[in-house]
């Protein structure tokens, strides 16, 4: 077990091993044991007694948080020419349609939240392999398709958010930052809490909320927020998922998996984040590009293929593995030529027979 810092321990002090906090004494509490050098995310972590695998029992919507959540979130209002006034005023980032339909299909996704019209929609449903992947593509459910642009706009500046259970049935949302007083964090996460309770799915038997988690969020060691929020952006447009984790956790998910994983449980010390991609060379391409302005994040491990990588110094293998994209390119590369110089040969034999054979074994 990796041996606590002085700051985790002074931390570790003012918590009492399995006792059950009120909210607002959690509300105070985090603000005490968040000791970063950055103004950290406040988590709500609840976990609900539902099956998400069954569609009666999904649980998902929106909340306004009455004091917004303490973060600068971009909007992209795409409507017709005759609203885009109004949604100015309201305070979108980015506003018009057709020339950021195409930004968007050549790449562009630097935006929070993306707030239409119905009339829309009809434009931007080929984008959804672009946006639904990033969590962007507007959805009536979350009131970001609506008739009144302006008002979403302004409700998502306000602290509007979507929340949605996991697999595990699990609602995670951002209720403020540390920097909040007790008393913001508290209402804010009271807020979420009674939304949920009001959501309660009629099939979900027994206890509903089964337990409240509140933590900060610490994202990568050593990166200020800046550093942290620029290197969230990388993993997006890569198409990398990053997720911080606790070490106990994520031994006791290799544990029980069927795969063989060997040494990589032992890198887990200190502060750790997941990165899942589909391209197994995407996480370290992300990790080398992004150390070109900073000595972290650090390589630990990795899992490829039924392949293990241990330590910072695999970096550039990790790099060099090609994807299967790249390979299939490699090999039309390779049979490119050939297929050329058959195509060719056939062509200079004529309609021939004998000038087939005869060219077909010249080559």
């Amino acid at each position: 077990m990796a041996k606590l810092t002085k700051k985790q321990k002074e931390a570790k002090a003012k918590i009492e091993p399995n006792k059950a906090y009120t909210l607002e004494e959690a509300s105070s509490l985090v603000k005490d044991v968040t000791n970063v050098n950055f103004d950290a995310s406040v988590d709500l972590a609840v976990r609900l007694g539902v099956d998400p695998r069954k569609a009666n029992q999904m649980v998902r919507g929106v909340v306004t948080l009455p004091h917004g959540t303490g973060k600068n979130v971009r909007v992209l209002a795409l409507v017709t020419p005759d609203k885009e006034a109004e949604v100015k005023e309201a305070g979108a980032d980015y506003v018009g349609l057709d020339e950021y339909l195409q930004k968007i299909k050549d790449g562009w996704t630097d935006v929070d939240v993306i707030v239409t019209m119905p009339s829309v929609m009809g434009k931007l449903g080929p984008l959804g392999r672009i946006l639904g992947p990033r969590g962007l593509m507007p959805n009536p459910k979350t009131g970001t398709v609506t008739m009144d642009v302006a008002k979403a706009v302004n409700d998502v500046k306000a602290g509007k958010i979507d929340f949605r259970v996991d697999k595990t049935g699990i609602v995670h949302a951002s209720v403020g930052k540390v920097s909040f007083d007790a008393k913001k964090i508290y209402d804010n996460a009271h807020e979420l809490i009674q939304t949920l309770i009001k959501m309660k799915p009629t099939a979900a038997k027994g206890t509903y909320i089964k337990s409240v988690f509140i933590s900060s969020l610490a994202d990568i060691s050593g990166l200020n927020a800046s550093q942290t929020s620029n290197l969230r952006r990388a993993c997006f447009k890569a198409n990398v998922k990053l997720e911080v984790v606790k070490n106990t956790l994520l031994k006791k998910a290799m544990d029980n998996s069927e795969k063989e994983l060997g040494e990589l449980a032992d890198v887990l010390k200190g502060n750790t984040s997941l990165m899942i991609a589909e391209a197994g060379n995407a996480p370290a391409k992300v990790i080398k590009e992004f150390r070109k302005k900073s000595d972290k994040p650090i390589l630990k491990g990795a899992y490829i293929e039924e392949a293990i990588y241990v330590g910072d110094d695999q970096l550039d293998t990790l790099v060099s593995i090609k994807s299967k994209e790249e390979l299939i390119g490699d090999i039309i590369g390779l049979l490119q030529s050939p297929a050329k110089n058959v195509i060719s040969a056939l062509q200079s034999g004529g309609s021939k027979l004998s000038g087939i054979l005869k060219t077909l074994s010249e080559k």
